[in-house]
């Protein structure tokens, strides 16, 4: 007789034995009786190799976040430029002139003869009169440009708060330079070098040292002659290179020996030099070589 009926108990189901062996076992495991071993910890080796990998992993990382902020800094600047460079064709389309405003006098919209004369001797003032040709100020502003006083303006009025007119932002919501002598549409350069000529570029690039008096009624303006070393600074996008965009609207970035190039096209014949404004006119800045 069956073990089970003995003891009137139901014949357990088939493959009960097995279950109540693991049962056993289980129970013994837990009681402390012969168990398998458990895996050995990491040595210190592995630890040492683990964290040297993931420190690896994380400057990797952290480079390849860098580099694709730079990069990201340096499409948003060619869009701001194409933006302004675009903006000023379209200004002297629209008020059917030949030249930037710089060079109109007030009765066609310019600014040529504007009075007080000291304060179109900023650069805001200048880029001021695309107030209706810009959707909005803040293209002025570089996001590579390091300025710890340079501020986004978003509105074309003297809001405190966004107004590129305001007193707080104006050369501060300014991160470009302007080519004086450009003259787009002039007959001082053959048609075919017109659209050659530079007209917004990156304002970190070297103090010519000179000041020098402009066609167009600037006084004591950077002067650039032909010939004179210059270079790109530490400041905005650093010394490799900066952004400058063309009088028709195309937009290149520039190593310093295309800066050297370039940055004298369209001398004024006064002194024989390129003039610029930067955005802080008068006072600008002497950034270190």
């Amino acid at each position: 007789m069956e073990f089970a009926q003995i003891n009137g108990l139901q014949k357990p189901p088939r493959g009960f034995g097995s279950t109540v062996v693991m049962a056993c076992r289980n129970v013994q495991w837990m009681a402390g009786g012969t168990r398998q071993p458990l895996h050995a910890g990491l040595t210190r080796i592995e630890i040492v190799v683990i964290l040297a990998a993931l420190s690896v992993i994380g400057a990797v990382s952290s480079a390849f976040l860098v580099r694709s902020k730079h990069q990201r800094q340096d499409e948003r600047c060619r869009s701001n430029l194409k933006e302004i460079a675009l903006g000023f064709a379209l200004w002297v389309a629209d008020n059917d002139v030949s030249r930037m405003p710089w060079g109109v006098p007030v009765r066609d919209k310019g600014n040529r003869d504007f009075e007080p004369s000291d304060l179109r001797q900023n650069s805001w003032f200048q880029f001021g009169c695309l107030s209706n040709q810009l959707r909005s100020p803040a293209v002025l502003a570089d996001p590579a440009d390091k300025r710890p006083q340079l501020r986004y303006a978003t509105e074309w009025n003297a809001n405190p708060d966004s107004g590129f007119f305001h007193p707080s932002f104006r050369n501060n919501a300014c991160s470009y330079a302007l080519l004086l002598d450009a003259n787009l549409f002039s007959r001082k350069l053959p048609f075919d070098q017109h659209v050659n000529q530079p007209l917004a570029l990156d304002r970190h690039f070297s103090d010519s040292g000179k000041r020098g008096n402009c066609t167009y009624g600037f006084r004591q303006v950077p002067s650039y002659p032909p010939g004179m070393p210059i270079q790109w600074t530490k400041e905005v996008h650093g010394q490799r290179f900066g952004n400058l965009s063309y009088g028709d609207g195309s937009v290149a970035g520039i190593t310093t020996p295309e800066l050297n190039r370039i940055v004298p096209i369209g001398w004024d014949w006064i002194d024989e030099s390129a003039h610029y404004l930067f955005p802080n006119a008068n006072e600008q800045t002497r950034f270190d070589r």
